[in-house]
């Protein structure tokens, strides 16, 4: 049964996580966690089916070869006449029931372990409950095993070349028409290498559209986009980790551990680096499991801060060439968004090219460039 959920419930995240995994350039990773879920619920299953299967047998032939048993031992009082036939149907009706015990017993016993498996998936989505006080849960990790965090370093990525090196980014006359509404009207845009671009503009102006019509998650109408001067024709498959990762504003995660939900599949050398950028590392230590902590479907044991930052830490351990950023202040903090801001920002850090939403004075203030869209059009 436990097996089971397993696969039922990854199935249901990877459906409701597809753009998720597509920007993050996972779906190695996610179809071989499915393919060691669907075998370990198959090894689950044919045990459950033979065990279950072999109790209540055994419980029947028990019951079946103790009441024959019992019919033979009182044949000669009954042929003595000793036994009146209500004797008779009396200890019929009370051996039956004695007789039964073993085969009721197997039921019960599978029932049972099938109620607790039960309700330690529905405790681990409980704050501050053990799920460990109902079943023992061993997290399974996408890669070999749950990675340690020693000190926290930084991790500075090797440089890249060619065309996964991003030197200038950019986007002429692009076009969206979505439900019979022109949602961009030709928005022209150039990024160069380590710029931080901050879109910003009034609710329904087009922004989250732009960011996700640059990466290919929304259909063109039109326009074209140019990665250092080459033309990319299909944006969804090139425009993936290591040249870009993207954090949308409404991010899915796993139920799986922190630590997968974050990886989903990548080297994990660089984690440390990533929760500390997207500073998460501090809420490990209020963690029951730390990075072995199941989050839950969409992630229903963290916060709303912490279900953006874990999504932060995804998109920054893959070290992109251009970190796309849909409205980081969506579940943030002021204090928390700057401090996140002023680590990628820092004199010592990596060099990050960055196209954002936002609307925080603080933000446009360290932008090197403004882009202001109403309408569906640029106006600065």
């Amino acid at each position: 049964m436990e097996a089971t959920a397993g696969v039922t419930g990854f199935i249901g995240d990877a459906f409701g996580a597809i753009a998720t995994v597509k920007v993050a350039a996972a779906e190695p990773a996610i179809l071989e966690r499915f393919a060691r879920l669907g075998s370990t619920r198959a090894v689950a299953a044919r045990s459950d089916q033979v065990g279950t299967q072999l109790a209540q047998t055994l419980g029947g032939i028990t019951a079946n070869a103790g009441l024959g048993l019992a019919l033979v031992l009182i044949a000669p009082a009954m042929s003595r006449g000793e036994l009146s036939t209500g004797d008779i149907g009396l200890f019929t009706t009370y051996a039956t029931a004695v007789a039964s015990l073993p085969r009721i017993t197997a039921r019960w016993s599978t029932a049972q372990r099938q109620g607790d498996v039960s309700a330690a998936r529905l405790g681990r989505l409980l704050p501050g409950h053990d799920p460990d006080l109902a079943s023992a849960d061993v997290p399974t990790f996408l890669r070999s095993g749950p990675p340690e965090l020693p000190v926290i370093t930084p991790s500075i990525p090797a440089a890249r070349s060619g065309r996964d090196r991003l030197d200038h980014l950019e986007v002429r006359d692009l076009r969206v028409h979505l439900d019979d509404t022109d949602q961009l009207a030709g928005v022209d845009l150039t990024v160069r290498r380590g710029e931080f671009v901050v879109i910003t503009g009034p609710v329904g102006a087009g922004k989250s559209v732009l960011l996700r019509a640059l990466l290919g998650l929304v259909p063109r109408s039109a326009g074209t986009v140019w990665w250092n001067g080459e033309e990319i024709l299909d944006p969804a498959m090139f425009l993936v980790p290591p040249r870009a990762a993207y954090l949308p504003q409404v991010p899915r995660l796993f139920s799986e551990s922190l630590a997968d939900t974050v990886l989903l599949g990548h080297d994990p050398a660089g984690l440390p680096a990533a929760l500390e950028a997207a500073r998460l590392h501090e809420d490990l230590a209020d963690m029951p499991h730390g990075l072995g902590t199941t989050v839950g479907p969409k992630g229903v044991r963290l916060s709303g801060g912490q279900i953006q930052r874990t999504a932060a830490a995804r998109a920054l351990v893959r070290t992109p060439e251009l970190l796309v950023v849909d409205d980081l202040s969506s579940a943030l903090d002021v204090a928390t968004e700057t401090e996140i801001w002023d680590g990628l920002f820092a004199p010592d850090a990596t060099k990050l090219t960055v196209l954002a939403v936002s609307h925080r004075p603080r933000v446009l203030a360290r932008a090197d460039q403004v882009v202001e869209l109403r309408a569906g059009r640029r106006v600065t």
